[in-house]
């Protein structure tokens, strides 16, 4: 033990100093290594940000896997306002009904975005978007998703002719 005196004007202050530096050194790496095991361990779990659930419901099970689908009527979609309900015939007797609930700003002429939210298919959402190409016609994406259920529809090109697709919901999404 060492005793250091320090003098000032009129006081006098004693400052005691122990020096049991062993003991300091060993609680230190104790400590280090604690918090390196801690680190490791929380290293060694690495979970999925969302796990799929395959058994989710189908919604379009009354539907078949393609649709015929005519794109002329997309055009008039794409010009609707937000909040504006439609009715978009995808059989000859079934009818997708919504809302728009988005669509794109006309910052860009060559796209033009709309989503639509259905009332007649709970949970499902139609998001379509028209893109002008370099010769001058036109290109069509679409999908009718519902993250509730399993299945979804795409928009594919079959034959020079537009068709809504029946596929798994997992099959078009990836993490």
């Amino acid at each position: 033990m060492k005793t250091l005196a320090l003098k000032g004007v009129t006081n006098v202050f004693i400052l005691t100093l122990k020096t049991n530096t062993m003991r300091t050194i060993k609680i230190g790496t104790l400590c280090m290594l604690l918090h390196a095991f801690a680190l490791s361990a929380a290293a060694q779990n690495k979970f999925p940000l969302r796990e799929p659930d395959y058994n989710k419901p189908a919604l379009f099970d009354d539907l078949p896997s393609k649709l015929p689908f005519d794109i002329n009527v997309v055009d008039e979609l794409l010009d609707s306002p937000e909040e504006h309900s439609i009715s978009i015939p995808l059989t000859k007797t079934l009818r997708f009904q919504g809302k728009v609930v988005s669509k794109s700003d006309n910052t860009d002429p060559n796209l033009k975005s709309i989503v639509i939210k259905s009332t007649n298919r709970l949970g499902a959402t139609f998001t379509l978007t028209r893109m002008h190409n370099e010769n001058g016609g036109f290109s069509y994406q679409g999908r009718i998703v519902s993250f509730k259920h399993g299945d979804a529809f795409e928009l594919q090109i079959e034959n020079g002719l537009y068709v809504l697709s029946k596929t798994k919901l997992y099959d078009l999404l990836s993490e």
